[in-house]
């Protein structure tokens, strides 16, 4: 069962490197200071979430994945944020960010959800908080499209 876990845990890995990804083309991307403070903090978040999990993993007996979610949907919008970077637009890499995390959030969602996973109740709540932590970016990103609009 603990596989099933490590599985579980090493897809979450993956997706807080495709934040990671995502958020560092951002950073690198945009001249506005206060977006790039903003994506410097939404990595620091998937960096510490990715540090958590591969910890668990770890102490499962598992190895860490240190891929991103190439396959996954997230991947794809984290490319297509590179694109939308491209143009500079407040608004379209907002709406590419608000996206993304949304899709992290599902992700989080889809684990919490399915029981074959048998998470401990220590894992729940670990996944929880940290879905609460791409929430709270993510409130951010909104509070920020709420100003543009």
């Amino acid at each position: 069962m603990e596989e099933k876990s490590i599985g579980l845990l090493n897809k979450l890995v993956e997706i807080n490197n495709d934040r990671l990804l995502g958020y560092e083309t951002a950073f690198n991307d945009t001249e506005d200071t206060d977006l790039k403070k903003l994506f410097a903090d939404f990595s620091v978040t998937s960096k510490d979430l990715k540090k958590e999990l591969q910890s668990e993993i770890t102490k499962l007996g598992g190895k860490p994945s240190e891929d991103s979610h190439v396959t996954g949907t997230l991947h794809r919008v984290w490319m297509d944020l590179k694109s939308a970077i491209s143009g500079k637009s407040r608004a379209t890499i907002l709406s590419s960010c608000e996206f993304g995390d949304n899709t992290a959030i599902e992700a989080y969602d889809k684990a919490l959800a399915d029981s074959t996973y048998n998470l401990t109740s220590a894992q729940k709540t670990m996944i929880m908080n940290e879905q609460m932590r791409i929430q709270s970016d993510l409130n951010k990103v909104k509070i920020l499209q709420s100003v543009l609009a």
